[in-house]
């Protein structure tokens, strides 16, 4: 549709993004639709994700019906597109200075979504984006319109951290050779949630590896649905710190976007070490796992 953006024209972000807010609003011309392109997670002309439209001429807009616009979202991958979704979306322009056609790119802890419109729209659309190392965001149209607004707003975290091992069969080599009872393979079990209040990005399988002084990381190793592209094998998904009490801990778990969750939050092994339990009250949840055979 236009050629891909060059990075002079773009914004970097940071190596882990928690959150985006890309705000982009363009004013149209008076009697000609011009197309535009909004870009994120770009790498280089070869490699980004892109949301293609059109901002309808003024004149276009009708006064009681407003307008119409074609969308595409397309993914570029090793320098071949595949089209994600397209379609139509309708909206309307509206009186006084602030005329003009907004697209929002927002991604947090429960997804990522491009919304579009002049006034009042309802149109959402659920898109992929790269929390960690999403490159740059930009835009580029046909003709130059006036930008009413562009601008980015993010929240950082810092980059994730993984086990100090070159692949998960070195894990378990690790974890055979280990005397430490509470070091070891866990399997989903159960969970007891308030979906209101909370939800989990799939059955985890994870491992328990000492860090020191009583304290031990719980390991990502497989399992995610919900995020599955930020996860993977190796990355720590929580933090276990001793406690007073025999095989309690204080629990900071990691979402999706590497937020830290651990106000209140616990972890305990029990049962003979078979059963590890993890426990976060404000949200009404908690999971268990089992201890499971080396994998």
């Amino acid at each position: 549709m236009i050629a891909a953006p060059t990075p002079d024209n773009m914004a970097e972000l940071p190596s882990a993004v928690s959150s985006l807010n890309y705000h982009l609003r363009l004013a149209p011309h008076k009697n000609r639709a011009v197309k535009c392109v909004m870009y994120w997670d770009y790498v280089d002309a070869t490699d980004y994700k892109a949301f293609e439209y059109v901002v309808p001429a003024l004149l276009d807009n009708d006064a009681r019906l407003g307008f119409e616009c074609k969308y595409r979202v397309v993914v570029r991958t090793n320098g071949a597109d595949s089209v994600y979704s397209e379609g139509r979306f309708s909206s309307s322009y509206p009186t006084g200075l602030n005329v003009g056609l907004s697209v929002i790119l927002k991604a947090n802890a429960d997804g990522a979504s491009i919304s579009a419109g002049g006034d009042n729209s309802k149109f959402l659309l659920d898109v992929p984006f790269r929390y960690f190392n999403p490159g740059k965001v930009g835009y580029e149209s046909e003709q130059a319109l006036k930008e009413l607004r562009n601008d980015v707003r993010i929240k950082s975290i810092p980059a994730p951290e993984y086990a100090p091992f070159d692949d998960l069969d070195e894990l378990k080599a690790y974890l055979t050779a280990s005397a430490d009872p509470l070091e070891c393979f866990w399997d989903f079990l159960d969970r007891n949630t308030n979906p209101e209040k909370s939800h989990i990005g799939g059955r985890y399988q994870l491992a328990t590896v000492a860090r020191g002084d009583g304290a031990y990381s719980l390991v990502y190793v497989g399992g995610a649905v919900n995020g599955a592209e930020h996860w993977q094998p190796l990355r720590i998904k929580a933090y276990l710190t001793p406690t007073i009490f025999h095989n309690h801990f204080n629990l900071v778990w990691l979402d999706t976007a590497g937020n830290a969750i651990e106000s209140e939050t616990s972890a305990t092994v029990d049962i003979n070490n078979t059963i590890l339990k993890l426990d976060f009250p404000l949200y009404e949840a908690s999971i268990r796992f089992s201890r499971a055979e080396m994998k």
